[in-house]
């Protein structure tokens, strides 16, 4: 029984009774049933866990992720001599300002991502934004992530491009640390191009080819500028780093951590 109390009345001439009844014995019950909350013991069958759907890109058994606050580039080569498995297809998440990853830190936490409805203005060097036409103080509180999305970063130095190629060719300048594979650029000829690779410091390749020819022609960086909020008031917003690029009329999202 539960409460591990148990009483009785033996009634004579019901028992049964064997041998010449001077043995003794002590009766001992014990509460075999225990309850608990019910418990997951790990994450299978849980949706957007660890077990996906296999396809024949990502999800198998031939290919894993990197996540990594270095360039890509930076490390490739070491890591497809060193330690990466022939055969097998590595995928990369970087995670710097260009793109945060926000993991809430237990399991009652939810993130929330809310569009402000109003677009801002950011200055390069600066860590403050400030738009008079919303009342920042209902949208954002300190300790949110701001996510100013479409902004353009201004690669250094000039590149020069010639028509029908997508060979962008740099003068001075160093793309290993500025570009990856996959990156949307502008050039002041009018081109908006998606990054094929990055060969070395001074060329890239596009996916397309390039339809002009010109010299010194100056490259902007599209990527998502994500901060940490420090300060609010109705109109102004203040951040944890300067902003890398300088850029109107933004669309900002806020990620929630509750």
């Amino acid at each position: 029984s539960d409460d591990g109390l148990v009483s009785a009345n033996i009634i004579l001439g019901s028992v049964t009774v064997y041998g010449d009844g001077r043995a003794k014995a002590t009766a001992k019950f014990e509460n075999g049933l225990i309850r608990y909350p019910g418990i997951y013991l790990n994450t299978d069958g849980h949706l957007s866990e660890d077990k996906v759907m296999q396809d024949g890109n990502k999800y198998h058994n031939f290919s894993y992720v990197i996540r990594s606050k270095t360039d890509y580039n930076k490390f490739k080569k070491p890591l497809n001599d060193i330690v990466h498995p022939l055969g097998t297809k590595t995928f990369i998440i970087r995670t710097d300002d260009n793109s945060e990853v926000i993991t809430p830190s237990d399991n009652n936490q939810t993130v929330t991502v809310k569009t402000l409805p109003t677009t801002f203005n950011i200055v390069y060097g600066a860590n403050s934004t400030t738009n008079t036409t919303a009342n920042l103080m209902s949208f954002v509180n300190v300790g949110d992530v701001v996510i100013f999305t479409g902004v353009y970063r201004h690669v250094a130095n000039t590149v020069n491009v010639t028509l029908g190629s997508n060979t962008v060719f740099g003068n001075n300048s160093n793309f290993i640390n500025d570009i990856q594979d996959g990156d949307i650029i502008y050039l002041s000829t009018g081109n908006t191009e998606t990054v094929l690779s990055v060969s070395n410091s001074k060329y890239l390749i596009t996916q397309n080819t390039i339809g002009v020819t010109a010299t010194n022609v100056t490259i902007n960086l599209n990527f998502n500028e994500t901060k940490t909020v420090t300060f609010v008031n109705a109109n102004t917003i203040k951040v944890d780093t300067a902003f890398t690029s300088n850029t109107i009329n933004i669309v900002t999202n806020v990620k929630k951590v509750k």
